[in-house]
């Protein structure tokens, strides 16, 4: 019976159909009680079903383990407690089912994991797609740099943390439009965003990043008398998240409000939050660390 649920509930999760997965991540809820440790983040018990899922997974792990450690401490005391051959035999028994069932808990976890991190991340494997977008440059690119190929930034994602996405693919060349590319983002960028995603305990998704044609005075140069100036670039100081009810609530209940200047002129609404400015530029938060 227990070989069944489990193979239903594995069964359910590889052939759920990717808009329900999205539909699933995409939908907040309000949790009745947080799972300390696991599922709770400083702005109430809002959750997606990615952080949900994941948090449960975990604290069953974490119980499995538990419960294993107290039935070989009682399979141990029945061990030395008793003289009768059974009562060893029993005590035997118990240790031993204590220690395959750690060890079937922890091989599942080690096996999803190994096939694939964002089966135990519970990521689905799919990037969220955000509600707004970056808004489409309206002056002409220029420059020699203008067509040339862009670099692949696949080995940049895959460095972000469990929790981060992205709304766009890579771009292909030097001034398209429409994409987003991480390509040669500063790994202390990275790492800022992975600590947004791990004290939030929210939806991360990352909009702007170093396509710095679509920033600044457009130009497609970064060096010389017109380069552009923008720090969306790589090796910048900068990223944008798409606006989201969770992040957004949680920049503003953590974060402490400022009018400092140099990060974007853009918005209004700023705060520092852990060495960073976050800027408010309507359909995302503009990031300076």
């Amino acid at each position: 019976m227990k070989k069944t649920f489990l193979l239903i509930i594995l069964t359910s999760y590889f052939l759920l159909p990717t808009p329900i997965l999205v539909l699933a991540q995409q939908t907040e809820y309000e949790l009745l009680a947080p799972l300390p440790g696991y599922v709770q983040n400083t702005t109430g018990n809002k959750t997606n079903a990615s952080l949900y899922i994941t948090g449960i997974f975990t604290l069953i792990i974490a119980i499995a383990g538990l419960l294993a450690v107290i039935a070989i401490i009682f399979g141990g005391i029945k061990y030395m407690s008793t003289d009768a051959f059974t009562g060893k035999s029993e005590a035997k028994a118990t240790i031993e089912h204590a220690i395959w069932g750690l060890l079937l808990a922890v091989s599942a976890w080690l096996i999803l994991n190994t096939i694939n991190p964002n089966l135990v991340n519970f990521n689905f494997g799919i990037a969220v797609q955000p509600i707004a977008t970056i808004t489409t440059p309206t002056s002409v690119l220029s420059g020699p740099s203008l067509g040339q190929p862009w670099p692949d930034d696949s080995a940049v994602r895959s460095s972000f943390a469990a929790g981060v996405t992205f709304n766009k693919t890579n771009y292909l060349k030097i001034g398209d439009i429409g994409c987003t590319s991480v390509y040669g983002m500063s790994s202390y960028v990275i790492s800022g965003v992975g600590t947004i995603a791990q004290n939030c305990n929210c939806i991360v998704i990352v909009n702007g990043g170093t396509e710095y044609w679509l920033h600044g005075n457009n130009s497609t140069e970064l060096t010389g008398p017109t380069a552009n100036p923008t720090q969306h670039k790589p090796g910048g100081n900068v990223v944008d998240l798409s606006s989201y009810p969770t992040l957004d609530s949680y920049i503003r209940a953590t974060g402490v409000s400022t009018q400092t200047t140099g990060c974007s002129n853009l918005g209004t609404e700023k705060y520092t939050l852990n060495g960073a400015t976050y800027v408010n530029e309507a359909t995302h938060w503009h990031i300076c660390f």
